[in-house]
């Protein structure tokens, strides 16, 4: 019993002491819309030079996952990271995100 005990305690310090982990958790719920960019904020963006287009990021994804846009949207941080929701031809449903600024998939989530 006290085994068992100590073995679950492990497991969850584990999962709860991992930020990596914690960082591309998949978001359940609406996304907080003081932390998403609105479309001409992201169209400022773009325009500035400072986050490369979302066309450019959804043609990568394409090319290695191919599919189509669910939904997608632009979370203000350093740096600004597009959550795109993705259907692949398998029927697979990814979350995935990627660096606004460099276009650099940092992590994929589902399926």
């Amino acid at each position: 019993m006290m085994l068992r005990f100590l073995l679950a305690a492990l497991a969850l310090s584990a999962v709860a002491v991992d930020p990596a982990a914690a960082q591309f958790r998949d978001r359940r719920g609406p996304p907080d819309l003081s932390s998403t960019l609105s479309p001409s904020e992201a169209g400022d963006a773009v325009q500035e030079g400072r986050h490369v287009p979302l066309r450019a990021i959804l043609s990568q994804i394409q090319g290695r996952f191919p599919g189509k846009l669910l939904d997608q949207r632009l979370d203000r941080g350093r740096p600004s990271i597009y959550v795109i929701d993705w259907l692949t031809v398998d029927g697979r449903k990814l979350t995935i995100r990627v660096n606004a600024e460099t276009g650099a998939i940092l992590g994929v989530s589902g399926g």
